[in-house]
């Protein structure tokens, strides 16, 4: 063996170390604050029936959930349609090395186009943004620490959940896979993409998904089915969008926490701050582990 290659292998097995390092210190502060917040809650249960109730008594209604489906809907095909029309001019490269331009693309579209229809919808209905979904300012703060939080005490849950689920599913004989998302982020190399990556994981997507799934979809939910089925639906129904089998038990039980955090605190800055440092965690793992990769 080369001296390079040995340096080259010692150095990998260092940034795997570091990763490993990092999360078991995640995993501690999650249990911390598992057993923190079992004990409040125990101690002092909170009003629950309120909590589902300030909620519940939004604008949102059943035509809501239609504009949520219809925009989805909408703004894949957009999306799509843009990535076949830049691939036919020649705008994009075909192929595999479309991947991660065409994901750009595809998610300026999803997500930032998702939010400004969003904003637009909400004013056509007379609607102020930031009350009807609970994102006023002066709720930030408790909002923000209350996602922190729960993101650390759902962290165990999480770990478990996701370890259990790979057995499962090579049992049945599926092999584990990233999501192409991941794979995709993994290639970048440019600065550039990269600072866009992380915008997109921490900002623009836990910012359009929870404006759908956490401030319309779940109030609508908890009208009509109570706050343990409409916690459930939603959370199934977020973890099936992502369209990636693998993925499945981990992202239901994470939505769980998106929607606990909302229903705790009354603010979608919870479930926000708490998506965002559960995709900026997961990013960073991944960019310290990629030169073993």
């Amino acid at each position: 063996m080369y001296p390079e290659t040995s340096l080259a292998a010692l150095a990998d097995e260092q940034t795997v170390l570091a990763a490993l390092l990092l999360y078991a210190g995640l995993m501690a502060l999650g249990t911390i604050a598992a057993l923190i917040v079992t004990v409040r809650l125990v101690r002092r249960p909170p009003d629950w029936t309120r909590c589902r109730a300030a909620l519940a008594g939004g604008p949102w209604r059943w035509p809501d959930l239609g504009f949520v489906i219809l925009a989805l809907v909408s703004l894949q095909l957009l999306a799509g349609s843009c990535a076949w029309l830049a691939m036919r001019f020649g705008w994009l490269p075909r192929g595999a090395a479309a991947g991660l331009p065409l994901m750009i693309l595809e998610s300026l579209i999803l997500d930032g186009a998702g939010l400004l229809v969003l904003y637009v919808y909400l004013r056509w209905r007379g609607l102020a943004p930031a009350v009807a979904l609970n994102l006023r300012w002066n709720q930030a703060r408790r909002g923000l620490l209350g996602g922190a939080v729960t993101y650390l005490a759902v962290l165990p849950l999480l770990f478990t959940t996701a370890v259990i689920y790979q057995f499962i599913l090579l049992w049945a004989g599926i092999a584990p896979s990233m999501q192409s998302v991941i794979e995709l982020m993994l290639q970048a190399r440019d600065p550039r993409t990269l600072a866009y990556l992380l915008f997109l994981a921490t900002v623009l997507a836990p910012l359009f998904e929870e404006c759908l799934f956490r401030g319309i979809v779940l109030p609508v939910l908890l009208r009509r089915l109570g706050t343990g089925p409409a916690i459930v639906l939603s959370s199934l129904i977020f973890a099936a969008i992502h369209l990636h089998l693998p993925s499945l038990a981990p992202l239901f039980v994470v939505s769980v926490g998106f929607s606990m955090a909302y229903l705790y605190t009354g603010s979608l800055w919870a479930p926000v701050c708490m998506h965002a440092i559960f995709n900026g965690v997961n990013l960073a793992l991944l960019c310290v582990i990629r030169p073993a990769l």
